[in-house]
């Protein structure tokens, strides 16, 4: 039988700061562990299916992509210098085999553009990409869909983490 999996792609910095999409994923998984159901989602920080489904042309062409290059492509600081990091770009993204699960999750986070639909006008507000795909097409490749490149987090999201914890160290010192 072959296996879909419905997908939310949205920059890193979306995905991982926002209290709302925290939540969401908390109480499901909760949900989940209270009914011994077996998980069907997963959260990936650097999802490789982007790449191996040659979607970064379609996603670099969306709104979503125009609107949130910042937050994407990992700048730190306001110098021009400073602006990439080897022209990385840092998504992320909710994956399901439960596209009414998916279907629930964006009506709580916003407006997704679809894959290959025709672009709205730009001053369409876009949280990130909305697709799926045949897990055949990606196993075809030998790999797993829910593989993803580890330690390739936006420097921003880890900028946060370690001034948070210098607070807490600071606060305790005092």
């Amino acid at each position: 039988m072959e296996k879909t999996f419905h997908y939310l792609i949205m920059s890193q910095r979306d995905l991982f700061e926002n209290e709302v999409i925290e939540e969401l994923l908390r109480e499901r998984a909760n949900f989940y562990i209270s009914k011994n159901l077996a998980t069907d989602f997963w959260v990936l920080p650097t999802p490789n299916f982007i790449k191996n489904l040659n979607l970064i042309e379609k996603i670099q062409n969306s709104n979503f992509y125009s609107q949130k290059k910042t937050q994407i492509i990992g700048a730190v600081g306001n110098n021009k210098d400073n602006y990439s990091f080897n022209n990385l770009e840092f998504y992320g993204a909710i994956i399901t085999t439960n596209k009414k699960f998916l279907d629930w999750l964006q009506l709580r986070l916003g407006y997704f553009e679809i894959v290959g639909e025709k672009q709205l006008p730009q001053s369409s507000k876009s949280n990130g990409i909305r697709g799926s795909f045949n897990a055949n097409d990606i196993i075809k490749l030998n790999d797993s869909p829910l593989n993803y490149q580890k330690n390739y987090l936006h420097p921003k999201i880890y900028i946060r983490q370690y001034k948070k914890s210098l607070e807490l160290l600071y606060q305790n010192k005092l």
